[in-house]
């Protein structure tokens, strides 16, 4: 029997496909969460707490590469409960005067430019997202790559909590 070279070199490319596929897995490997939110714990245990606050909740969000479902980071936040005489611009204030020179800004939002991960924060928790307010509501932070999100869209209502999230390898957020 005479097989073709057209055939062999559809069975060849089919055959490096598979174990393409195979040795892939479809993306890179999720990575290792308890080590990625243990550093993102570092860098919060690094950060002062705005007097007076108290912490109300905290958790993590998964953060996925671009076109699958692989985990390439986590995000950690804190939300804190604040006096309801406080407001979003004393919030933001504390944290510019805090961070120190090694911080950077690198971007600023006003109400109605929620960041995405901030309204994941919203749901996780169980509440409403606020309502827009036309003040900037917050600031991201980078420092040696890492990432911080000082969110003050919780004091838009009665419920007078800000949000603090991190990411010690900057893969949500202050990219740079």
């Amino acid at each position: 029997m005479k097989i073709s070279r057209s055939a062999i070199a559809l069975a060849g490319a089919a055959f490096g496909f598979v174990v393409l596929a195979v040795s892939c897995g479809g993306g890179p490997p999720d990575v290792d969460k308890g080590a990625y939110v243990t550093a993102n714990d570092v860098l919060l245990q690094r950060l002062s707490t705005y007097p007076g606050s108290s912490l109300a909740a905290e958790g993590d969000i998964a953060t996925h590469a671009f076109g699958n479902d692989s985990i390439t980071g986590y995000t950690t936040y804190v939300v804190y409960q604040v006096p309801l005489a406080t407001n979003g611009r004393q919030v933001l204030r504390y944290y510019f005067d805090s961070l120190g020179t090694l911080w950077r800004t690198c971007f600023q939002r006003m109400a109605d430019e929620m960041p995405y991960v901030v309204s994941q924060v919203y749901e996780l928790i169980g509440l409403p997202t606020p309502a827009p307010r036309d003040v900037v509501q917050a600031y991201g932070f980078s420092e040696l790559g890492a990432s911080l999100l000082v969110s003050t869209y919780g004091l838009a209502d009665e419920r007078s909590t800000f949000e603090l999230l991190v990411d010690h390898a900057g893969t949500n957020f202050c990219r740079g």
